[in-house]
């Protein structure tokens, strides 16, 4: 399994730290270990292939990341 960290640190000026000094503000994105999908029609591996990719894509994950399920277990 790989794993990765998405930062984004920003640098703001204020009265935020000691004595107006400037401080790092840090954004940290959720990681995601995988996606879970259930949709009517996804018994059909046409549709399942295309909800995988936009999964995949939408999320920033890979696309063996992503399980597609048909609702009501295919029937």
């Amino acid at each position: 399994m790989t794993t990765e960290d998405s930062e984004n640190d920003q640098l703001v000026s204020g009265s935020g730290g000691d004595n107006g000094s400037p401080m790092v503000r840090r954004k940290t994105a959720p990681l995601v270990d995988g996606v879970l999908v259930i949709a009517e029609g996804a018994s059909d591996p046409v549709v399942r292939a295309d909800l995988t990719e936009a999964a995949a894509v939408a999320l920033h994950v890979a696309p063996y990341q992503v399980l597609v399920l048909p609702r009501g277990g295919g029937q």
